[in-house]
């Protein structure tokens, strides 16, 4: 055996790698392909040369936005047209929501670990843990807060609330009930 192969076997050792491949999506067609490759292409250019390093570093930064805003454009478009051709069909069009939703059966697909009666056991069992450990303790004390207080609300007309609502930004949540562009719309049935 060689030194360099002896020395190489030490600081490097040989190890086993697992590599998934996923299958490309439907809608990755040869423009996605391209674009991509591209931007490989500048990535490399830029880890391997170093040179000229603001100039590539921004041209490598440009080609791969635009290589993302392709693929939302090619996703948005392909999926709008599998939506559109499966209108008359109900169980096609279900197919095409859920593969869009990602509830296909995936090979690679994360699968929960944790049953709901693990999950529910573990919080009964961190709440029983806690009240033991703290079944001897002080009773919690609590002191009155001093500072400037709320005492009373003035009465706000309809045309506030509407130019408050209008003012504000549109901007939506998860945690809100109903979208805000929905609730501006229906501004006025929200405050009969």
């Amino acid at each position: 055996m060689s030194a360099r192969r002896r020395l190489a076997d030490e600081f490097a050792p040989p190890r086993t790698a697992v590599r998934r491949t996923r299958r490309l999506s439907t809608w990755f067609d040869d423009d996605c392909q391209t674009a991509r490759r591209r931007s490989r292409l500048l990535e490399r250019r830029y880890r391997w040369t170093r040179v000229t390093v603001i100039e590539l570093h921004g041209l490598h930064r440009c080609v791969q936005r635009a290589m993302h805003d392709l693929y939302l454009q090619k996703e948005n478009v392909y999926w709008a047209s599998c939506i559109a051709s499966n209108a008359g069909n109900s169980k096609r069009l279900w197919k095409s929501v859920s593969s869009i939703l990602k509830k296909d059966n995936d090979p690679f697909a994360m699968q929960p670990s944790v049953t709901a009666d693990q999950l529910s056991k573990f919080f009964r069992d961190k709440i029983e843990s806690v009240r033991a450990a703290t079944n001897d303790a002080d009773p919690p004390t609590f002191t009155v807060y001093a500072g400037k207080q709320i005492t009373s609300f003035c009465e706000c007309s309809m045309e506030e609330i509407r130019r408050i609502m209008f003012r504000c930004p549109v901007k939506t949540c998860l945690l809100d009930p109903i979208p805000t562009d929905i609730l501006l719309e229906s501004v006025d049935a929200v405050l009969r």
